[in-house]
């Protein structure tokens, strides 16, 4: 019997390939997204992945020029393998809820399972399809599974998604998907009659965007779409305070116990509505005015709209979902101390160990900067390495005194940040 699709389990391998240049987009993929849904589980020191679903879509919304990372970006990654001739032809890194619960002190105590979606280009022959998780002892990306999937296997569903609602472009070109970065904003917590304002509230936040740098320059690359996803009730969930509300995600507040943390666990729905219109990041908006959000790299999004923060957390947390950003605040307690182990150097382009910082933006310190870099009031608008960041005190350090990454109230993205974005704009608009 011909085998269309074969699970190899694994979690010793440790990944270390090589981006590829030169793919030709349509000799290995269609103008089409497969979709592929998984179950992440484990605990602290185990963890599985498995696919429970696969879809077609009909159309592909990301770069036909770029198709594989030149970083380990992400807590996650997949690649994709020509199965023929075995040449790397798309790749890319994302986070997930679950790696984030994986390093809090619970994760010892319990098992857990986390509802994923991945989207890559439709293959147009047999391809495997490769997952990695990040281990948080070596910092590594291992090998959790593997699948061969054919363009035809009888699993991939092709139909139209149950969840409907009503889609448009807000701003951009239309025929221009593929060639741009599409940004879709989902309405959380919105009714029927509450329409109008999400796609004000839409608008407010892609304009907000768009004032600044690097997207400002970008702004003739991007294209804004919505989807007015009706909920029953307004608002959404506050489990410290006993409020349930009746919305299509689920969302809520105090994810992980953090008050202002706000996600959703529903991503299977979440991706059902997105996949109405091409996307290459998804952004819920939450029709609420308590403060707070959350971003996942290469994932999804989600922030309040009504507090007076509310888009300077939208451009925050965008950060973190677009380009991988960290944050750059920071705290004494010792349960972050650990999040980031001292003999490694973390993955996000901001923020920095010293163990490897040369592949960080050492070519951007002028030579009269000390390393680390004092704070002290004449360093401030330079680039530099100041302690404080990742969550710690000590013993990690940030490019620059503020940035929106650090602080709200900073004007901007710092220079560091920006060529992150730069780099990952030129994946989508090049």
């Amino acid at each position: 019997m011909k085998k269309f699709f074969l699970l190899v389990a694994t979690i010793v391998v440790v990944k270390n390939s090589v981006a590829q240049t030169g793919i030709a987009f349509t000799s290995f993929f269609s103008n089409k997204t497969l979709r592929i849904d998984l179950i992440h589980s484990g605990n602290a020191t185990k963890e599985s992945m498995s696919v429970i679903d696969m879809k077609a879509l009909p159309y592909w919304s990301g770069s036909r020029k770029h198709l594989t990372d030149w970083k380990n970006y992400g807590n996650n990654y997949v690649e994709v393998y020509d199965s023929a001739t075995g040449k790397l032809i798309y790749s890319r890194g994302f986070n997930s809820l679950f790696k984030e619960w994986q390093r809090l002190p619970e994760a010892h105590n319990k098992i857990l399972s986390f509802y994923e979606v991945v989207e890559i280009p439709y293959p147009l022959a047999t391809v495997k399809v490769v997952f990695y998780s990040r281990d948080f002892t070596s910092w590594k990306l291992k090998k959790m599974a593997e699948y061969y999937v054919a363009p035809d296997y009888y699993m991939i569903k092709h139909e139209e998604a149950y969840a409907y609602a009503p889609h448009e472009l807000l701003r951009g070109d239309s025929l221009s998907y593929g060639k741009r970065l599409d940004i879709a904003f989902l309405a959380e917590g919105y009714t029927d009659e509450e329409r109008g304002k999400f796609k004000t509230d839409a608008q407010r936040m892609a304009d907000f965007l768009l004032r600044y740098e690097p997207f400002k320059s970008y702004k003739d690359k991007i294209n804004f779409w919505i989807v007015l996803s009706a909920s029953e009730e307004s608002g959404t969930d506050d489990p410290v305070k006993g409020i349930y509300k009746k919305t299509v995600f689920n969302s809520s507040f105090n994810t992980f116990g953090s008050d202002r943390y706000l996600t959703t666990t529903d991503l299977r729905v979440v991706y059902d509505y997105a996949d109405l219109v091409p996307h290459d990041q998804v952004y819920v908006l939450v029709n609420s005015d308590k403060y707070g959000g959350g971003g996942i790299f290469n994932f999804f999004s989600l922030t309040s709209v009504d507090n007076p923060a509310s888009l300077l957390v939208f451009v925050h947390e965008f950060g973190h979902a677009f380009a991988g950003l960290a944050d750059e605040y920071y705290y004494d307690e010792e349960d972050y101390a650990r999040y980031y182990p001292d003999t490694i150097e973390p993955w996000e382009p901001n923020i920095t160990s010293l163990v490897n910082f040369q592949e960080k933006w050492k070519n951007r310190v002028p030579d009269t900067v000390p390393v680390p870099t004092p704070d002290e009031a004449k360093y401030y608008n330079v680039v530099g390495v100041f302690e404080g960041a990742g969550y710690r005190s000590k013993g990690l350090y940030r490019p620059m005194h503020t940035c929106i990454m650090k602080e709200l109230k900073a004007a901007g993205f710092c220079e560091v940040c920006k060529d992150a974005i730069i780099r990952r704009l030129k994946l989508y608009c090049e």
